[in-house]
């Protein structure tokens, strides 16, 4: 059953409500807020030694060059030499 209210309690609760589940989430991000932190350096660390596991050798090519890329190359190093 609903009980009758005055509008002015209506107002209220209508305005605190949001406010105390604001500040709620606010005081469990505040607690936990050193274990968000590792867990964040965890998730990094693993993702940077995903990425250095899948990059192939800086000196090894995995897609041959395009003609236009070779023209280029070879121009470049014919200058670079001059």
């Amino acid at each position: 059953m609903w009980a009758e209210l005055p509008q002015v309690w209506y107002t209220i609760i209508e305005v605190v409500w949001p406010m105390l589940v604001l500040c709620g989430l606010g005081a469990w991000c505040w607690v936990y807020r050193e274990a968000l932190g590792k867990e964040d350096q965890q998730m990094h660390k693993k993702r940077n030694q995903q990425l250095q596991t899948q990059l192939p050798p800086p000196s090894t090519r995995t897609v041959p060059l395009t003609p236009v890329q070779k023209h280029f190359l070879d121009v470049m190093n014919k200058h670079g030499q001059n």
